[in-house]
This record gives structure tokens, C-alpha cells and sequence, in this order.
């Protein structure tokens, strides 16, 4: 649930930036070095008379390093830092909240997946006493002991029997759908 979670994910990857806005923070309390290097060239050419032209090249390789560092900013970096490390609580206490609601959840629908699959053994229960109440009217109807219309309303009972057992099927396929989109599972076997 927790790896396949879309949510839990972004929560993630939105801790791990907000880590490194700490990290960037904490780096503008130290010097910075910085090197530039470069090179430059020239070429020139002289020509006396008759003779062929006298080309003379040059180049020249330079480096720079420059250390600074931030004397005084009026406390806009030790602002910054607080506010970077209070971002990153918040997300912290965000992600605690979403993986114990994750985990609320998961453990009520499961529950509720249970209630549902005894709800379906109960319903076939129900069913098949009501097919032998139906087959036992039938008999007694057939041999004259009741009349037509207790025979209906055994009828009766069995066709809501019948009903109230697709009614748990549709329930429990429901509850395992439920409990399979929350595990990430249906995700799973398309990707």
C-alpha cells in the first residue's frame, strides 16, 4: 500500500526537497570559492618585401580564485534556515499523518472485507434453507397439505433469499475492489 500510494510518493519526493532547501540554507553560512580560467590568443602576421608572410602566434592561460564571504545580511540567512527547517517539520508531520491515515484506512476496509465475506456465507446459508424450505412447500403443496398462497410466500422468501445473495456477492466484490485500490494492486497489474 505504502510503495504504491501516488500521494505517499509525492509526499516523498517532497521531503527530499525540502531537505535540500535546508542543505542550500545551511550552505550560505560558508565561504564560497569560485575559479574562473580562460585563455586567449592571437595571431600576427609580417611581411617584408618579397618574402613569404611571417605569422606569429601567441596565447595566454590565465586563472582566477575568489574566496567571499557574507559578513552580515540582517539575518535574512538565519531566516531563511529557520524557515527551510520549518517547512521540512511540517512535511515531516504531513507524511506521519497521511501513512497513519493510510493505515486507518486500510485496517478498516479489511475489516469491512471480512464483515462482507461472512455476510456471503451467511447469505448462502440463507439461500440454501430457503431452497429447502421451497422444495419441502413443494412437496406438501404437490400432496394437498398447504394451500397456494403459503406456497407464494415461500416462493417469496426464496427469491429474496436469491436476491439478498447477489446483493452479498455485489457487496463483497465491492469491499475486495475497495481493499485491492487501497493496496495499490489494481496499479500493479497494469504497469
Amino acid at each position: 500500500m505504502i510503495e504504491n500510494n501516488k500521494s505517499l510518493q509525492n509526499q516523498y519526493i517532497n521531503q527530499r526537497l525540502l531537505e535540500n532547501a535546508i542543505a542550500s540554507a545551511k550552505s550560505s553560512f560558508s565561504p564560497s570559492l569560485g575559479f574562473t580560467g580562460g585563455v586567449s590568443g592571437s595571431r600576427a602576421g609580417n611581411k617584408v618585401g618579397d618574402m613569404d608572410m611571417d605569422w606569429a602566434n601567441s596565447a595566454n592561460f590565465y586563472g582566477n580564485f575568489t574566496l567571499s564571504w557574507n559578513l552580515f545580511s540582517g539575518g535574512n540567512r538565519k531566516r531563511a534556515l529557520q524557515i527551510a527547517e520549518i517547512d521540512s517539520d511540517i512535511a515531516e508531520i504531513q507524511l506521519t499523518d497521511m501513512q497513519h491515515d493510510l493505515d486507518n484506512s486500510l485496517a478498516n476496509l479489511f475489516e469491512f472485507y471480512q464483515v462482507r465475506k461472512e455476510l456471503l456465507s451467511v447469505a448462502d446459508e440463507n439461500l440454501a434453507a430457503a431452497q429447502l424450505n421451497l422444495q419441502i412447500s413443494r412437496d406438501k403443496f404437490e400432496a394437498g397439505a398447504i394451500n397456494s398462497f403459503n406456497f407464494r410466500d415461500v416462493q417469496e422468501i426464496y427469491l429474496r433469499a436469491s436476491q439478498g445473495k447477489l446483493e452479498a456477492i455485489y457487496n463483497f466484490i465491492n469491499a475486495q475492489t475497495s481493499l485491492l485500490r487501497l493496496t495499490g494492486a489494481i496499479v500493479q497489474e497494469y504497469e
